[in-house]
């Protein structure tokens, strides 16, 4: 009885982990029509994890608008080919991970739209073979970690100027081939363990003002440490580059 009754009660917790912890529902697409037909019903089918199985090369702007969406490449080779076209997130809490991105559009690659708060870039391959910025936030506390963009004019750009931006995370990427970076200011964007190789420009970091009390030196060469020796500019002060990679 006593085990029976053992037995019973693993079961009943079992079956309520399970029952409160359901895993993400998934779909897999191959597509573009299938992307936007995905998209779409996420809303209401509840599959808000979308795995991008081989390249999707786009024919217009495709919008995520859908809240808690992610896009996740199925392996090293799933890609979405831009074009000149752009991807823009209008919905919050959305997720991009693990996938080739590459454009040609010379505004921007992908948008981060306005009110789009809480949008997380990880382990993607941003690639621009135009003139434009590879990714524009105007959505407040995006993160973009653990990736690498290559040969983007400017591969990120943050409108601070948006009353709705309180803060913003860039952590742990490589840029090549990068002209630079533009900082609004100093205090909203955090940028840390980043690295900077091929530069175009004369900077790696531009900060255009600062609203605290440092100096800009001390700004400069604060920013220049945390991503790996990265020559940064501030006011009058421009850091030099680290002997190994001059």
């Amino acid at each position: 009885m006593k085990k029976l009754l053992i037995a019973l009660l693993t079961a009943m917790v079992v079956f309520g982990f399970t029952a409160c912890n359901p895993s993400t529902p998934s779909v897999t697409v191959t597509g573009e029509d299938d992307l936007i037909e995905k998209l779409d019903a996420a809303a209401t089918a509840g599959e808000k994890t979308i795995i991008i199985d081989g390249t999707i090369t786009l024919t217009k702007d495709l919008e995520v608008s859908v809240d808690g969406v992610t896009l996740k490449g199925a392996d090293d080779d799933a890609a979405i080919t831009v074009g000149a076209n752009r991807i823009v997130i209008t919905g919050s809490t959305v997720s991009v991970e693990s996938l080739a991105i590459s454009g040609s559009n010379n505004d921007e690659i992908i948008n981060v739209a306005q009110g789009a708060d809480n949008v997380r870039f990880y382990d993607i391959s941003l690639t621009s073979t135009g003139t434009g910025r590879g990714i524009t936030v105007e959505g407040d506390n995006a993160t973009i970690e653990g990736s690498v963009f290559t040969d983007c004019r400017m591969p990120f750009y943050f409108d601070e100027n948006n009353a709705g931006m309180t803060k913003a995370t860039v952590r742990n990427n490589t840029i090549t081939g990068s002209t630079k970076v533009d900082l609004e200011t100093e205090a909203i964007v955090t940028l840390t363990g980043n690295t900077f190789t091929e530069r175009v420009g004369e900077t790696d970091i531009n900060v255009l003002s600062k609203t605290g009390t440092e100096t800009d030196q001390a700004v400069a060469e604060r920013i220049s440490t945390d991503n790996n020796g990265a020559i940064v500019k501030c006011g009058t002060h421009t850091t030099t580059a680290p002997a190994d990679a001059q």
